[in-house]
């Protein structure tokens, strides 16, 4: 009896000790998801709070969803490292991460920005006929992804001047996590065909990547148009008054310049709460000469030299102080102020209206007040 109530205690402290190192072993799996394989988390929405950042490229994937690019996931702008990819680790976006001007200022735009356009629905030959064989100017209208209301107003107003051959008129967004937002400009450019969805994530930090993108769109399928509007969706382009102008600068055949609102000696914003905020490392003293952004005109010979050069620049998010300040600089190319180009917000009077270019921060009501007194003798 002693023998076998031994051997019977000894078998009951096996089966306690296993039981108690199998508990140890499965709270130490769920507590380490590595143990798991990898497992990288993605939230579909972001805040704007999160997006700080310059958001890693997305593109579509075999099954038609979007996934990251391999070739441009930026570790920084997820406060995602290699190393801890490798690890098989569990990274979270912070909503607190660091901007990329503070965690890389030497990030070249070649590394954030993927070439390519989503051209499906996007009607090019009414556009851009022939590679702009036809088109005296080209307005490409920088536009957020849930405008709808503001490229409607436009398409009903000064928008409509797209039906003439020598001009042509189309919206430039990037693209959503949310899958939803995706298929409803998808839906939008079916209805209308005036969509260039670039492959970049639509935040105002992208901005920059949204020129580039308008400059590689210009450049690869409307090459030969004379002149390029670059311009915004909360703006009044008085079309036929900067036609004109245009035409007047063909008979002068001017080259190599850029057209607008001339800003000089400007600062940086070093207030980190302003979204215009450039820390020191990513410049440094007064930015050179540049157009402001809500409009500007660029003569179509620069188009490629723009892009081209653009890529080869150190990123910044401003995308007027970079693209017709840094990069045009760069390549000697001429920025002139024309008193027309408004670009700011102003009484909307008949005669303000009929002497001006562009008018800034118009909502979708007033675009058909602003458009009705345009006519007016």
């Amino acid at each position: 009896m002693t023998a076998g109530w031994l051997r019977n205690l000894r078998i009951l402290r096996l089966l306690v000790s296993f039981v108690f190192f199998m508990i140890i072993f499965i709270c130490a799996s769920y507590s380490n998801t590595s143990m798991w394989g990898p497992h990288l988390v993605i939230p579909m929405k972001l805040s704007w709070n999160m997006t700080r950042t310059v958001l890693p490229i997305m593109e579509l994937n075999n099954t038609g969803e979007f996934g990251l690019s391999q070739q441009l996931l930026r570790s920084q702008s997820l406060n995602i490292t290699e190393q801890q990819l490798n690890k098989n680790t569990e990274p979270q976006i912070s909503s607190s991460s660091q901007s990329l001007e503070t965690s890389n200022p030497f990030t070249e735009a070649n590394q954030l920005y993927e070439t390519g356009h989503q051209n499906v629905d996007l009607d090019i030959a009414h556009v851009c006929p022939l590679n702009g064989l036809t088109t005296i100017l080209l307005i490409l209208i920088s536009s957020a992804m849930s405008h709808e209301r503001q490229r409607m107003a436009i398409r009903q107003t000064w928008g409509h001047y797209a039906a003439r051959r020598d001009i042509g008129i189309a919206f430039v967004l990037g693209r959503s996590l949310n899958e939803t937002e995706n298929k409803a400009l998808s839906s939008e450019n079916y209805l209308y065909g005036d969509l260039v969805r670039g492959n970049f994530i639509d935040s105002y930090d992208n901005l920059t990547l949204k020129t580039i993108s308008s400059l590689e769109w210009a450049d690869k399928h409307c090459n030969r148009a004379k002149y390029i509007l670059k311009t915004d969706d909360d703006m009044f382009i008085n079309v036929p008054k900067l036609f004109n102008f245009v035409e007047e600068q063909l008979k002068h055949n001017v080259k190599r310049t850029i057209f607008g609102r001339l800003a000089k000696k400007w600062p940086p914003v070093r207030n980190k709460k302003s979204k215009y905020y450039v820390s020191h490392g990513q410049f440094r003293g007064l930015y050179p000469e540049f157009t402001t952004g809500p409009a500007y005109l660029i003569t179509g010979d620069i188009v490629n030299d723009l892009y081209v050069r653009a890529l080869k620049m150190v990123y910044l998010k401003l995308e007027d102080v970079f693209i017709t300040g840094i990069v045009a600089k760069s390549l000697n190319i001429k920025r002139v102020h024309v008193n027309e180009f408004k670009n700011r917000r102003m009484k909307l009077t008949t005669r303000n209206i009929q002497n001006s270019f562009s008018i800034h921060r118009i909502s979708c009501s007033e675009q058909f007040e602003v458009w009705q007194k345009q006519h007016e003798k």
